[in-house]
């Protein structure tokens, strides 16, 4: 998976450089799964106005690889 997640932090909306269609799972702190989506291409936005400020991972997954990213919301 060729990624990065910007902003990054973030606090409203947030987006993804990917290489194609890619499923992600959010999971906070404590390792509890809390979004989960598919990004199919570098337009969408994602928001996360409605979660708590933290340090979130990023699980992203394609054909071809999973790859992991953090994720500060403040």
């Amino acid at each position: 998976v060729t990624s990065a997640v910007y902003p990054n932090p973030g606090s409203q909306n947030i987006r993804f450089k990917i290489s194609g269609p890619t499923q992600i799972r959010m999971l906070n702190s404590l390792g509890k799964q809390v979004l989960e989506f598919e990004v199919m291409s570098d337009r969408e936005e994602v928001s996360v106005s409605h979660l708590p400020e933290g340090i979130y991972l990023l699980e992203l997954k394609n054909d071809m690889s999973i790859r992991t990213e953090k994720l500060i919301i403040s």
